[in-house]
């Protein structure tokens, strides 16, 4: 995810899914021989527009973990864990290029951090960026914990017919 000033402000995405349409935080899969903070940096910059010489790194916020199943035969189809990172924008102004439709990204767009968390669609997404928040304010970051709320099966995702 990445913030910047001026009211704290944060980059949240409209995708396309199996699932429908959601407005989330940038987000993908880790390449071969990618750091996961790299694969964030790579992710971020491709479904944002922004330039990696703009985005340092401030703070690794924690990991989602969720179940995609089938409605079908009730069985878990896909485990996910995403991990998140907080980069702070250097640039205060920058316009954010046009959505990545091949991957399903239909809009990205700044939004005031407590506008983005009450308008993205999922609790876990809300979780993360009042961590971000947390960690813009000079917070302590709890370590992860595989125990927490931020790494359950609790939300599941239902796919198919």
């Amino acid at each position: 995810m990445a913030a910047r000033d001026k009211g704290t402000q944060v980059v949240i995405i409209k995708a396309r899914r199996q699932t429908g349409v959601f407005w989330g935080l940038p987000k993908g899969h880790v390449e071969p021989g990618e750091t996961l903070s790299d694969a964030a940096l790579r992710e971020t910059c491709e479904e944002t527009g922004l330039a990696r010489s703009q985005l340092r790194l401030l703070n690794y916020l924690g990991r989602i973990r969720y179940e995609f199943i089938s409605r079908e035969a009730g069985k878990t189809l896909n485990i996910k864990q995403v991990h998140f990172f907080l980069f702070v924008v250097k640039k205060k102004l920058q316009a954010l290029a046009p959505a990545i439709e091949e991957e399903g990204i239909l809009d990205a767009t700044w939004m005031p951090l407590r506008k983005a968390a009450r308008h993205v669609s999922y609790g876990s997404y809300r979780q993360m960026l009042l961590l971000a928040n947390k960690a813009l304010h000079g917070g302590e970051i709890p370590a992860e914990d595989t125990s927490s709320s931020l790494d359950t099966t609790e939300h599941r995702y239902t796919i198919g017919v």
